[in-house]
């Protein structure tokens, strides 16, 4: 059910609306800056799992890195495609419909791996991380973009959820889960705990050796103010270009590394 959300278009123009604005891309900059520091000198391509319409992807390319970019819905695959060729990288990138559950990649197949605001919505989150670990190589770098459960977003989110009761939360071994109902099903909105995601990565062989902040609100997407809003804005690239502390923010980034290989069956 949560496939057929995210593989609609509606979902994505609704992102699109509010996360891949002209206010966002400076934040993007910025971060896309942090990550190819993460990769520098590594050996090999990097995977933008779940790269929809290839924000990152573009911005990494332009950074000197070859980037495989994949993602379960064509019509956003369709507009990374069409954002790669009009800035002349698609000679570097290779975008691939895949669900992140079973790559059809060979184990080792990339030295980096960027997954960026993906995982808070797979509930297979244990598939999801045991394919990503497999498709890294031994000594590959990755960097886990996700929601924080200890976020001030966080706190202020489930209260008015709860009070609301406009949408079901649970409380489960892996986080706090936030299910949307929409005509075409259910969309998961995870605040996975920091803890559980460090053990399940550890368990396929990955071990995160630092973490800083991501935005650190997301209230503009609740904001119709334009002022109002590019203060935010401004206030989020200024936490993350000088502050970075990650316990109160809205984004975690997780900088890991793959340092010993867990028994797979290859799919080479």
């Amino acid at each position: 059910m949560v496939a057929s959300v995210l593989m609609s278009a509606k979902i994505h123009d609704k992102w699109k609306a509010v996360y891949r604005t002209a206010e966002n891309s400076d934040f993007y900059d910025l971060a896309c800056q942090g990550i190819a520091e993460y990769f520098y000198k590594i050996d090999g391509p990097v995977l933008d799992a779940g790269c929809g319409t290839g924000e990152k992807t573009s911005r990494l390319m332009e950074l000197g890195y070859d980037v495989i970019g994949v993602d379960i819905t064509p019509v956003v695959l369709n507009e990374a495609r069409a954002k790669l060729q009009a800035i002349n990288h698609n000679d570097r990138a290779k975008l691939v419909q895949a669900d992140l559950t079973n790559l059809a990649f060979p184990d080792a197949a990339f030295a980096g791996i960027l997954v960026w605001g993906v995982l808070l919505h797979v509930p297979q989150l244990e598939k999801v991380v045991a394919e990503l670990c497999r498709v890294l190589k031994p000594g590959g770098k990755i960097l886990v973009y996700d929601a924080n459960p200890r976020s001030i977003d966080a706190k202020l989110l489930t209260l008015l959820r709860t009070i609301t009761g406009r949408e079901r939360t649970l409380t489960t071994k892996l986080g706090i889960e936030n299910w949307f109902e929409s005509r075409e099903g259910s969309l998961l909105v995870r605040w996975t705990y920091s803890g559980a995601l460090r053990e399940l990565f550890h368990m396929n062989g990955v071990t995160f050796d630092r973490q800083r902040a991501g935005q650190f609100t997301e209230l503009y997407v609740y904001v119709r103010n334009a002022l109002l809003r590019s203060l935010i804005h401004r206030w989020n690239n200024s936490y993350f270009k000088y502050i970075r502390w990650h316990v109160p923010s809205y984004a975690t980034m997780r900088f890991g590394k793959k340092t010993y290989c867990k028994t797979t069956m290859s799919k080479g």
